[in-house]
C-alpha cells in the first residue's frame, strides 16, 4: 500500500510514462531482488523430487497331480508381479518455504522500489532547484543588459550604478551553475546505483520524467 501511494505521488498514476520503464529497469537489475527470485525458484523446485514405492504380489495357484507311482505332487503355476508407484515428496514444510520465499521477494521488491522512488523525489527537488536558479540568473542577466543599454542611451547618471546589477547577475550565475552540477551529479549517481548495465537508459528515462514535471 505504501509503495502504491508513493508510485501515485511520483508518476501521477499515468500509464506508459518514462517512470514505468524506469521501474522495470530497476527491478530487473537489482542484485537483491534477483537473489530473492533465485531463492524462490529453489524452493519451488524442491517439491519436484519423487520416491518409488514397490509393491510385490503373486498370482500363483497350487496344482496337485498324481504321478505314475500314485504319489501326489504339488506344483505352483502362474507368475509373480511388482507394482511401482512414484510419489512426489511434497510436504507442508516445502509449501511454507515457498510462501516465505514469496514474501521475502515481495518485501525486497518494495524495499528497492521505495528506495528508488525516494531518490527520484530527491532528484525532482534538485531538478526544480536548478530550474529556479537558472531562471533567476536569466532574469538578472537580462536586467543587467537592460541597464547597460540604458547607460549607452544616457538614461543612467553613472556607470557605477551598473555594479549592483552586474554583481547580482554574477552571483545568480554561480548559483545556477552549482545547482546544475549538483543535479547532474545526483542524476548519474542514482542511474548507476539502480540501473546496472542499463544505467544510461535509466538516466534518459529519468531526465524525460523530470522534464515533464
Amino acid at each position: 500500500m505504501r509503495l502504491l501511494v508513493l508510485l501515485l505521488i511520483i508518476s501521477g498514476a499515468a500509464a506508459a510514462e518514462p517512470i514505468d520503464d524506469a521501474l522495470t529497469i530497476v527491478t530487473s537489475n537489482s542484485a537483491s531482488i534477483n537473489s530473492k527470485h533465485s531463492e524462490l525458484k529453489i524452493s519451488r523446485d524442491s517439491h519436484n523430487w519423487t520416491s518409488e514405492v514397490r509393491f510385490s504380489y503373486n498370482l500363483r495357484n497350487n496344482v496337485t497331480t498324481a504321478n505314475e507311482t500314485g504319489n501326489l505332487t504339488t506344483d505352483s503355476q502362474g507368475f509373480n508381479g511388482q507394482l511401482v508407484v512414484k510419489i512426489p515428496l511434497f510436504h507442508d514444510e516445502t509449501q511454507n518455504k515457498i510462501d516465505r520465499a514469496n514474501a521475502a521477494l515481495a518485501l525486497e521488491q518494495e524495499k528497492v522500489l521505495v528506495s528508488f522512488l525516494a531518490s527520484v523525489k530527491s532528484l525532482l527537488i534538485a531538478h526544480q532547484t536548478h530550474k529556479a536558479a537558472d531562471s533567476d540568473y536569466r532574469l538578472k542577466r537580462d536586467k543587467l543588459e537592460y541597464y547597460k543599454q540604458s547607460l549607452k542611451e544616457g538614461l543612467l547618471a553613472s556607470p557605477a550604478e551598473l555594479w549592483e546589477f552586474a554583481d547580482a547577475a554574477k552571483t545568480a550565475e554561480n548559483t545556477a551553475f552549482s545547482a546544475k552540477v549538483a543535479f547532474q551529479t545526483e542524476l548519474k549517481t542514482v542511474s548507476r546505483q539502480y540501473g546496472g548495465s542499463q544505467w544510461q537508459e535509466l538516466e534518459q528515462l529519468l531526465v524525460a520524467h523530470l522534464s515533464s514535471k
